[in-house]
């Protein structure tokens, strides 16, 4: 029976021999490939040291290779692939960093920043002389930034949307550009010096927004309309084209010269007074397009004759009839007789007046209370005829009830006879 028993010798031999080689086979055998999360603390090129929270205590893996495709930097939060349960072979196989540096100069194929998850990527530039942020594009928006001295944001592009209380989108989808106070905003061509002609420019400097055009330059609105810019005799700037100013304030101007000029709101004259400062004066306007003059005079031995100026003759319609307009300092019999070029004051003493002579615009005299073009318009044509016939079926049961009073009254005229 001794010779049966192994000694403790033996019995480690035999541990070591057979059967921890078979609890290794059988250990790698249930293994699996394990990840871990892990800190950047060191990185030299394309390998890096990582503190991994494996247990109660940090541990720290040194020199792991990064297989990312991602230049890393300290403080990155990455994970870490160990083979088989194997930390021995273990390297980096994520970064999960907010800001990545893309490795190398040529990039082929698709980069995706953000996810669907309402989580935004961000693509970073800087400016390669002083390492200072020029340029970010995030989510919807590209932003520009002052990277030569303050790095305050200058500018944005972006689409842009409005939305309702609840989130929900409307109006028209639009490209925005956005220039923050204190900044400005300028369209520029390449000059023949290799710099940059500012063609149109907008500034918004101490809450005063001001707009140039540069001469000789079209925006195009559409295939049909465009803004043109051209120096005139006097060394100012014509505007050519449909412009809508809507919301604008348009200040020191100095004349705007327009084929048609509609005005939505008012539109005053501004006088400067002694002791009540600027003040806002109106006109007094017409349905029909009227033109006049205005004037005084005296009669002596009870007449007067008032000349038409020529200038006036020939933009009035005198022809097509003037009304002559009088107004005596005192009481009096008076008479006006029109001719062509000229008109009488007849008044039964001699007393001093003032006069007004008006009439149609030459070339305008068969407009009257016309729709407004983009302004309160009717521009559906159904809603256009709907309006006509109205004013139709109005203008016939008025006449309708004129014709049958008319009768009526003659009805009863013939009873009392």
């Amino acid at each position: 029976m001794a010779n049966n028993i192994l000694n403790f010798k033996q019995q480690q031999q035999l541990v070591n021999q057979i059967l921890v080689p078979l609890m290794q086979q059988t250990v790698n055998k249930s293994r699996r490939n394990i990840s871990y999360p892990a800190t950047v603390v060191n990185v030299y090129g394309n390998y890096a040291d990582v503190q991994v929270d494996y247990g109660s205590t940090p541990t720290t893996l040194e020199k792991l290779t990064n297989k990312t495709g991602v230049i890393l930097n300290i403080n990155d939060i990455v994970e870490i692939l160990a083979p088989n349960g194997d930390l021995t072979n273990a390297y980096i196989n994520k970064s999960y960093n907010d800001i990545v540096t893309i490795a190398g100069e040529n990039i082929v194929g698709v980069l995706t920043f953000g996810d669907r998850k309402n989580k935004n990527g961000e693509i970073v530039f800087y400016d390669a002389s002083n390492g200072q942020v020029a340029m970010k594009i995030s989510n919807y928006s590209q932003k520009f930034y002052d990277f030569l001295s303050t790095q305050m944001q200058v500018g944005e592009i972006g689409a842009y949307r409005v939305v309702d209380s609840n989130g929900n989108p409307t109006g028209t989808p639009a490209m925005s550009i956005i220039t923050e106070k204190g900044c400005e905003t300028i369209i520029a061509t390449r000059s023949d010096d290799g710099g940059a002609d500012t063609v149109f420019k907008v500034s918004l400097l101490g809450g005063t927004a001001t707009t140039n055009i540069k001469s000789n330059t079209y925006i195009d609105v559409d295939s049909t309309h465009a803004i043109y810019c051209q120096p005139d005799s006097q060394g100012g700037n014509q505007i050519y084209g449909d412009t809508n100013f809507e919301g604008w304030n348009i200040n020191n101007v100095g004349t705007i010269n327009a084929k048609n000029l509609q005005i939505s709101g008012t539109k005053n004259c501004v006088q400067s007074t002694k002791n009540f400062g600027d003040r806002l004066f109106y006109s007094y306007e017409f349905g029909d397009n009227v033109l006049g003059d205005w004037g005084f005079g005296k009669t002596n031995n009870g007449e007067c004759v008032i000349a038409i100026n020529p200038i006036i003759q020939e933009s009035l319609n005198i022809e097509g009839g003037y009304i002559v307009k009088f107004y005596p300092d005192e009481s009096c019999e008076y008479k006006i007789e029109k001719q062509p070029n000229y008109f009488v004051i007849t008044t039964d003493k001699d007393i001093e007046f003032g006069w007004e002579v008006m009439a149609k615009r030459r070339g305008f005299e068969h407009e009257k209370l016309e729709y407004a073009n983009n302004i309160g318009m009717i521009s559906n044509p159904n809603e256009q005829n709907t309006l006509l016939n109205d004013l139709k079926d109005e203008s016939l049961d008025m006449l309708n009830k004129l014709l049958f009073k008319s009768l009526d009254d003659m009805e009863e005229s013939l009873k009392i006879n």
